[in-house]
């Protein structure tokens, strides 16, 4: 078994962004070979919000104690699933929206 990578808390934040981030890229693409058309504006918002989630759940899988290699990898899956995956992570742990 290989050796787990050392990485900073900055390094892995970055890991877990732009694997979310490219996972994120990759959705759009598939859905531009749908047939829609391609808009700058919204291949940055999927990076963004993707990148995002990326994130949360790369912190989430972190705080479980998962190897960063499993975080790293969930943290893509994530990022390709964008904020559908925060509400799957919503709907698991019953959390409410907040009401304003």
């Amino acid at each position: 078994m290989p050796k787990e990578p050392e990485l900073s808390f900055f390094q892995q934040l970055m890991a877990f962004a732009s694997l979310a981030g490219l996972g994120g890229v990759v959705n759009y693409l598939t859905t531009i070979k749908t047939g829609k058309k391609f808009k700058w504006s919204s291949f940055w918002i999927e990076f963004i919000c993707s990148a995002f989630v990326g994130v949360v759940f790369g912190l989430f899988f972190v705080a479980t104690d998962m190897p960063i290699i499993m975080s790293l990898a969930g943290a893509g899956v994530a990022g390709h699933l964008g904020t559908r995956s925060l509400m799957m992570l919503k709907d698991k742990y019953g959390l409410k929206d907040y009401e304003r």
